[in-house]
């Protein structure tokens, strides 16, 4: 005979059984069941963060490292109102996450009480799928159900309201087991043949890689890929992640989020090989098409929605990134001797204007600077140069950290993680999930002064974990990308509330309060010894760094 449970005995069994190690939450007065029984469990950690766009960007950082589920605690409608943000940063991450939040009980919502709302309205934009339980029978299902949704490609989070008195109710659990839809299949012979055909007859190749090179952990295959044709490779315009080995002679650079700038780049080319990437996220707008016609471009991603989008493509490839790149590197084809002469002439074109003969030439044209503050271009070399090797960096400078890109080797997936959707508040939190999900290895974050204090309160859930993380805060007292766009877009100089001088931001005081070791060095000497030393870090510590106003 069945064994009778509860709502909240059969939601905790479900996560454990869906291999989930965190709950990361903020929870209110609907989730009281729920905490009281995840309390009798050793399986899972509960991890608090002290506002809900924190605990959401905890979760994404933790779920991109290796794309592994997380579970998010949420509380009624402003706690899912803080965090839409950070979902929305998690959607154009992919990454999956159930996002849960305590509603008010059955029935009650016609006298609309405090805290109420519906939920699935407010989640449904910036979510895969969203659902109110309506009984407890339905726990089962729906959680099986959103764990599924979320973790097939394209991934990305879900939502699922809880209502308080379900948890308490009684219920017969089905004893499902978690489903995975296999994402695993190969291109065929007739596929492959394709893209051959099309890579045989071009003159002149580019390829554009994406973070989902990263995410499956196919560098390897990427690079094998890109000498096997000779082409050379551009990070995409949005490095979410590392998405290519900085140190391969055929990488070049990232590609520039301005239309005019990347299409003087694509124009030389007569075929675009997109991988694992979108085509292409642009911040400046203008008539001039990023891609100009005429050239042939292959796509290739997961993200079915992202395949044609914009750019119309002459062969879109809705596949595994690895196994693409496996099968096509193993394949038979033999590319013409026209194609085999140009590829050896391109390959020396490009090894002599390469990201790492571009980076030696941009370190010998800055000056070097000895003492604070320093100049943003001095600390994006002085990064460059300083940080150690086999670093994991979670970066928001936004213009502090621009060309960061052109200094900073990336050659593992796990070693970047970036800014995905422009909405600032990710890294702060971001840097904690990340730490987590790499079992507390230490963590770079590189963070404006700005953007810090969109999510300040995660120094706390950092110390309380005492994670190895180094807040590197790049501070110039400003919202400066906000000064840059006013300049440039509307030759202005009217430079209303970006300043963040009166009072200046005491993160002396602030590291202090939340028991965070703060250093601000004097001079370059003192943040080498400080970066030198991170690695041996056993708790978190914040670094401030005056940066010399531009504007």
């Amino acid at each position: 005979m069945t064994k009778i449970s509860t709502g909240r005995n059969l939601l905790a069994n479900i996560i454990k059984s869906e291999n989930i190690k965190y709950i990361f939450g903020n929870p209110g007065t609907t989730e009281l069941a729920f905490m009281e029984e995840i309390g009798k469990f050793k399986d899972f950690k509960y991890i608090l963060a002290l506002q809900e766009a924190i605990v959401v960007s905890i979760a994404d950082g933790f779920s991109r490292v290796k794309g592994d589920l997380s579970f998010v605690n949420l509380h009624a409608a402003p706690g899912l109102g803080n965090a839409i943000g950070s979902i929305y940063n998690a959607k154009v991450a992919g990454s999956p996450i159930i996002i849960t939040a305590g509603q008010q009980e059955l029935g009650h919502g016609i006298k609309e009480p405090l805290l109420y709302h519906d939920l699935v309205s407010i989640a449904s934009p910036v979510v895969k799928w969203a659902y109110e339980i309506r009984n407890v029978d339905e726990i089962e299902i729906v959680f099986r159900r959103a764990a599924k949704i979320a973790l097939t490609p394209p991934t990305g989070p879900v939502f699922v309201s809880l209502p308080g008195d379900i948890l308490d109710e009684k219920c017969y659990p089905m004893n499902s087991k978690p489903t995975r839809i296999s994402f695993d299949y190969k291109p065929t012979e007739k596929l492959l043949r394709e893209v051959y055909e099309c890579i045989n007859q071009a003159k002149s190749p580019i390829v554009i890689a994406g973070y989902e090179i990263g995410l499956r952990n196919s560098f390897d295959e990427a690079e094998k890929f890109a000498k096997k044709i000779g082409a050379p490779v551009w990070q995409h315009t949005v490095p979410r992640a590392a998405s290519f080995k900085s140190s391969n002679e055929l990488f070049v650079g990232t590609l520039p989020r301005n239309q005019p700038l990347t299409n003087s780049i694509i124009q030389d080319h007569d075929l675009v090989i997109a991988i694992g990437c979108d085509l292409l996220s642009m911040s400046v707008i203008s008539h001039i098409n990023e891609i100009p016609p005429g050239i042939k471009i292959i796509h290739i991603s997961e993200r079915d929605w992202e395949l044609g989008k914009n750019h119309a493509v002459d062969l879109a490839i809705n596949l595994n990134i690895k196994n693409f790149l496996e099968c096509f590197n193993q394949s038979k084809f033999k590319f013409s001797e026209k194609f085999n002469t140009r590829k050896l002439k391109r390959e020396g074109k490009i090894k002599k204007d390469n990201w790492s003969t571009k980076r030696e030439k941009l370190l010998s044209k800055i000056k070097d600077e000895k003492n604070f503050p320093i100049s943003v271009e001095f600390f994006n070399k002085f990064i460059g140069l300083h940080l150690p090797k086999k670093s994991v960096v979670v970066e928001e400078g936004l213009s502090s950290t621009f060309d960061l890109p052109k200094f900073l080797e990336f050659n593992t997936p796990d070693s970047y993680y970036g800014l995905t959707s422009g909405g600032i508040g990710f890294a702060m939190g971001g840097a904690i999930g990340v730490s987590l999900a790499l079992e507390k290895k230490p963590v770079i974050a590189l963070i404006g002064d700005g953007s810090s204090m969109y999510s300040i309160q995660s120094l706390w859930t950092a110390s309380h974990l005492n994670l190895p993380i180094t807040y590197l805060i790049i501070n110039n007292n400003s919202y400066q990308i906000l000064k840059q766009r006013m300049l440039n877009f509307r030759g202005s100089k009217k430079y209303t509330g970006m300043d963040l001088d009166k009072p200046i931001i005491s993160f002396d005081s602030l590291s202090s309060s939340f028991e965070i070791n703060f250093k601000e060095p004097v001079n370059c000497e003192e943040l080498i010894n400080i970066l030198q030393n991170h690695n041996v870090q056993k708790k978190p510590q914040l670094v401030n760094i005056p940066i010399k106003r531009k504007i």
